[in-house]
């Protein structure tokens, strides 16, 4: 399934997947799912941007198939801004791999000089 996303570099992103046979969903305790972010589809894996690995006992509600892909603002921070190719790939406990999920993800510009360090919300900053 193709599908696009879009996220300002380095905010938060959370996004919950659900994997489902149809209406039914898997139990999804002993899979891996991996997001993966390059430059261009066409790159070896070697070459990737970014990665993300959810294994067993970090899925939301695998039972019901759920798990939640968190993007936090470091995993973004120092990225370039423009829009990259991106996977998502399930293992699943038999050890076989399935893309449910590819398309572009629009890395948006952001203004603010510095998400690598967190700050307190209504409290004004100091500039150097």
């Amino acid at each position: 399934m193709l599908k696009n996303f879009a996220l300002t570099r380095g905010d938060v992103g959370n996004y919950t997947i659900t994997i489902t046979d149809g209406n039914t969903p898997y139990d999804i305790s002993n899979w891996y799912v991996i997001f993966t972010l390059k430059t261009s589809y066409d790159l070896p894996d070697t070459d990737l941007t970014f990665q993300r690995i959810i294994g067993p006992g970090q899925h939301s509600d695998p039972v019901h198939g759920i798990t939640t892909l968190t993007l936090h603002p470091i995993d973004t921070a120092l990225l370039a801004s423009r829009i990259y190719d991106y996977d998502l790939v399930v293992i699943t406990d038999a050890g076989d791999p399935y893309t449910i999920l590819k398309g572009k993800f629009d890395l948006q510009y952001d203004v603010n000089w510095d998400h690598t360090t967190s700050g307190t919300a209504g409290t004004a900053a100091t500039i150097p």
